[in-house]
């Protein structure tokens, strides 16, 4: 038979369990064929274990970045695993580059990872179908830490530094640039400002307080605070002025299960 028929290259991509995705279905006909075939072929796409055509889903046929109507009738046997639709448009010799149907996939809740096959037909000519299931994320727990940590005397004009180790009863677990998942968030903060030691009234400007975290081993790291003020000029030069007080953090990490 002229017909061919492939898997459209990168699709579905890497599934996690759980996961929806679309595969990319090209069929024609081969280059020598003469003719073209008319509209109404049925195509059929044999799932891989651990895949299936998802509830709501749809098939549709794309061409130079459109959905042009009508679309695919298609009919999903969830006991064969089997989903089968007609074309909407001419065979022709060689395909037809930048069209293509998009079929709807999903992996299963407990899919196993690696590489799954199914099977791609048309007109009695296979092609192969090869589904990458990727190993899901376990479950993890997120844990807190809440600290107080004390701003000691200085002088106003400086930059107050403060430091808490945290140690977690975990693995922290890295996101997919290698990153550890910890944030620290500020909880509020408590100044006072004096002079010669007596405490003083001082006027709201453009106080500048952060908290950030620093990575020492897999379950450990450090808060690390800094708490700045914005004196006037005359008073940022008198070396009399100084504030101390606090910053409360609250430090969230996603650990390993």
């Amino acid at each position: 038979m002229p017909f061919t028929i492939s898997q459209g290259k990168g699709t579905p991509g890497d599934l996690q369990p759980g996961t929806l995705g679309s595969l990319a279905v090209d069929v024609g006909l081969t280059p020598d064929t003469q003719e073209p075939v008319k509209k109404g072929e049925w195509v059929q796409v044999t799932f891989p274990q651990g895949v299936s055509f998802p509830e709501g889903g749809q098939v549709g046929y794309v061409c130079g970045g459109q959905r042009p109507e009508p679309q695919p009738r298609f009919k999903w046997d969830p006991k064969a695993r089997t989903l089968r639709f007609q074309t909407v448009a001419d065979l022709v010799p060689g395909g037809s580059p930048g069209c293509f149907y998009a079929v709807d996939v999903k992996a299963d809740e407990n899919a196993r990872p690696g590489t799954v096959h199914g099977r791609l037909e048309i007109g009695g000519v296979q092609g192969d179908l090869a589904v990458d299931i990727a190993r899901g994320r376990s479950a993890g727990m997120l844990a807190f830490r809440k600290y107080t940590l004390p701003i000691q005397s200085t002088q106003v004009a400086g930059v107050a530094t403060a430091k808490q180790s945290v140690e977690f009863p975990g693995k922290i677990r890295k996101d997919a640039y290698d990153n550890k998942v910890v944030d620290v968030l500020l909880k509020g903060f408590n100044f006072e400002v004096r002079y010669d030691g007596r405490l003083e009234d001082f006027e709201i400007g453009a106080q500048k307080v952060s908290a950030s975290w620093r990575s020492s081993g897999h379950t450990s790291g450090e808060v690390v605070v800094e708490a700045q003020l914005a004196p006037r000029p005359d008073v940022a030069r008198n070396q009399g002025w100084t504030f101390q007080g606090s910053v409360e953090v609250l430090v969230v990490a996603d650990l390993e299960s």
